[in-house]
Parts: C-alpha cells; structure tokens; sequence
C-alpha cells in the first residue's frame, strides 16, 4: 500500500494518541485515507472505538486479505490514517478491547 509521503512504524504517531503498537505503520496522506476507506468499495469496517474520556475515535477497516487501515478522529474533527498488516490490525482491535479507556461503539 503506498503511503503517499508517510513513514513507517512507531514514527507514523499513530500510537501516540491510540493505545495500540504499530511496528509496521505507514501514514496516509488525508486525501488517500478518504479514498481508501470510504470511497473504495473493497475496505469493510471492522469496528470502532469512542474514547470513554474525550470525544474521540478510532475505526479499523480491511482493505485487502492481508492490509488493514486504522483511521483516528480527534476532537478537533482531524482524522489520521495509517496502513498496517492485517496481523497489526487484529492485535490493535485487541489492544482497544483491552484498554480501559477506550469502548467499542454500539456496545
């Protein structure tokens, strides 16, 4: 997946403000994130998660069988992705499940 301009790994800041360690993260460019998640009929929402503490949000989406795009939404309104493996994408889901601050949505 190209990162249009990104980085990879912890150095994308994903995991700065999302409780989740991503070593094979590659930052997207907002315009592509758009594009890959709610344009492209191929990504499917896997789940989302609100912060219990502020008004945030985090949303994984599968993209291919081995990608996965983690999309977070600050308070502000400014959305970040990152592409990672579909492997990352799952122990992410995890790590939200587990943390304490963070719940998944409808539930």
């Amino acid at each position: 997946m190209s990162s249009h301009g990104g980085h990879s790994g912890t150095g994308s800041g994903f995991s700065n403000v999302v409780p989740v360690e991503l070593e094979t993260a590659n930052a997207l460019s907002w315009m592509l994130g758009e594009r890959v998640t709610r344009e492209d009929d191929r990504a499917t929402l896997v789940a989302r998660w609100e912060h219990d503490a502020s008004p945030r949000h985090v949303a994984v989406y599968e993209v291919t069988a081995e990608t996965a795009v983690l999309r977070h939404r600050s308070p502000a309104g400014r959305e970040r992705y990152v592409g990672t493996t579909k492997t990352e994408a799952n122990q992410a889901c995890a790590d939200l499940d587990a943390s304490a601050e963070w719940h998944r949505a409808g539930k």
